[in-house]
């Protein structure tokens, strides 16, 4: 009963009266749609492509992210701004909430329920469920955009368009492998992203712990390493879109091994906090 009411509190406090956040991913989509929708009525006209693609298009043309940059001279470093962007505002949407909540209602909660295990875990749900919510309005808004836009119904990649605006490869496998490196990879590496800036965030301030994870992510934009998790979630560096790249179940297991070890840490790091220091601050 006690962590229902943890969870209640957190619904309202760390979704609800946050949803004005929810305008970020709102945003992002329609930046990718219509970025893209643009130079899907191009290469149409051009007749370059026979259709104006399917759902699914869109979708991988926001979270691909890019190649493994090659150091070259006459070639500058491109950010993957789609990509970046759907983990940066996930960051910027869930940091300082946790310490916050401890300045306010939460330390009454905290109190009332008398275990600090309960009300971490019910942190982790917080995030958890904010992270599905902030993927459904992407999909909510590609959705919309797309099928109004003309593109079909359909979570199969267009082979003309991945080959101009993505990679061929996406249009070449079965979906079922597709939507793994493309959905749950990503989903996996943002709730990873969430959990590592929350238990960080209580060890240092959190804006730190906002730099430190966007300092990753551009870090892993620019170098393929398995020491860079940002590479874990990016369909571009998976095999088999990028043949140099990183086996999916590898990269599944490393993300749920990763937040395994978030929640336990945090946890322990929360365990030994001084709950009286944080609210005097």
């Amino acid at each position: 009963m006690q962590f229902l009411r943890i969870i209640k509190h957190d619904l309202e406090e760390g979704i609800w009266e946050k949803r004005v956040y929810f305008l970020l991913p709102v945003l992002l989509s329609l930046f990718s749609c219509s970025g893209l929708h643009t130079q899907l009525v191009n290469l149409q006209k051009a007749e370059s492509i026979q259709s104006l693609g399917t759902i699914m298009d869109y979708w991988i043309y926001m979270v691909q992210g890019s190649a493994p940059f090659e150091f070259d001279l006459y070639e500058l470093f491109t950010v993957p701004t789609r990509w970046v962007g759907l983990f940066l505002f996930l960051l910027i949407s869930l940091n300082g909430y946790l310490n916050n909540d401890l300045k306010g209602w939460g330390i009454q909660v905290l109190t009332h329920s008398k275990s600090r295990l309960a009300w971490w875990l019910g942190k982790v749900a917080w995030c958890v469920l904010y992270t599905i919510v902030y993927f459904a309005i992407y999909f909510f808004i590609i959705f919309l955009f797309s099928f109004s836009n003309g593109a079909k119904i359909s979570l199969q990649p267009t082979a003309d368009i991945m080959q101009i605006l993505a990679r061929e490869d996406f249009a070449l496998y079965p979906i079922q492998q597709i939507l793994c490196i493309t959905i749950i990879q990503p989903f996996l590496l943002a709730l990873f992203f969430g959990l590592l800036q929350m238990a960080i965030g209580l060890y240092i301030k959190p804006i730190l712990s906002f730099v430190a994870l966007l300092t990753i992510l551009l870090a892993s934009a620019y170098w393929q390493t398995w020491l860079l998790p940002g590479n874990w979630g990016m369909p571009n560096r998976t095999i088999p879109i990028f043949d140099n790249g990183f086996l999916p179940s590898v990269c599944i297991a490393l993300l749920l091994s990763g937040i395994l070890i978030c929640i336990i840490t945090g946890y322990f790091i929360f365990k030994k906090k001084d709950i009286l220091e944080e609210t005097e601050t």
